[in-house]
């Protein structure tokens, strides 16, 4: 049987909705995520649809094998929002090793997801379902996109082999700790570019990124939960 491992990070908007396909999925699972507690009076999400102070269904609801909910200190060490989440997938990655290690083993497969990515409920038997690539990121098609200054890719959620994610995951080391890297750190058009620097390919057997719309009206919130039977 295939160990799987799937690494939640960035902010916790739409758990309410998405903690039910992950609650059946039969893998481990590693969270990096900003404390929630008190979270009422801050900008979305948490403001528009109440995640504030969810850490304990967290857990109940997942069991991690390893987590964190860190302080409001290392949220304001960056500013920029993609430096904030590749902090996160990081130090989520970290978790995931550091359990390989104090148990003598790697994972088959590892899934780094957000929150607001409405996966399909089969989707883990999908992507264990074939031979996972070393050298291979399973995620968005990369492609041509005016916003995203050339080539890029969506960044919600990716999949391979355990050494494959732990180079994805050493984003935040190589490009926001390092003076020395040449590329253009912003949105989208990172992936790509840190794909050429690292070696790595892109598969098109990637993973859907059913983003879920930005609520910003309660009537839109509304909607949305009666859409996915919440």
């Amino acid at each position: 049987m295939n160990k799987v491992a799937v690494c939640i990070t960035g902010e916790m908007r739409y758990w309410e909705i998405t903690k039910h396909i992950f609650k059946d999925w039969n893998v481990d699972f590693f969270i990096s995520t900003w404390d929630t507690t008190n979270r009422k009076e801050d900008n979305y999400p948490y403001k528009f649809h109440g995640n504030t102070d969810i850490n304990d269904d967290i857990l109940e609801a997942l069991k991690p094998k390893g987590y964190e909910f860190l302080e409001r200190e290392y949220e304001s060490k960056n500013d920029f929002h993609m430096a904030k989440y590749y902090y996160l997938i990081h130090r989520c990655n970290l978790l995931k090793t550091k359990y390989e290690i104090d148990n003598n083993f790697k994972y088959d497969c590892v899934l780094i997801t957000r929150p607001d990515v409405y996966h399909d409920k089969n989707l883990i038997q999908q992507i264990t379902s074939h031979e996972l690539d070393e050298l291979v990121i399973y995620s968005s098609e990369i492609g041509f996109q005016e916003h995203y200054f050339g080539l890029g890719s969506l960044d919600a959620a990716a999949y391979g082999t355990s050494s494959t994610i732990d180079i994805l995951s050493s984003i935040y080391n190589h490009v926001y700790l390092s003076g020395d890297y040449n590329m253009l750190p912003i949105g989208h058009s990172l992936i790509p570019h840190y794909l050429k620097y690292t070696g790595l390919h892109m598969s098109n057997r990637g993973v859907e990124q059913r983003l879920i719309n930005k609520i910003r009206r309660p009537e839109q919130y509304k909607e949305l939960m009666e859409k996915h039977n919440v």
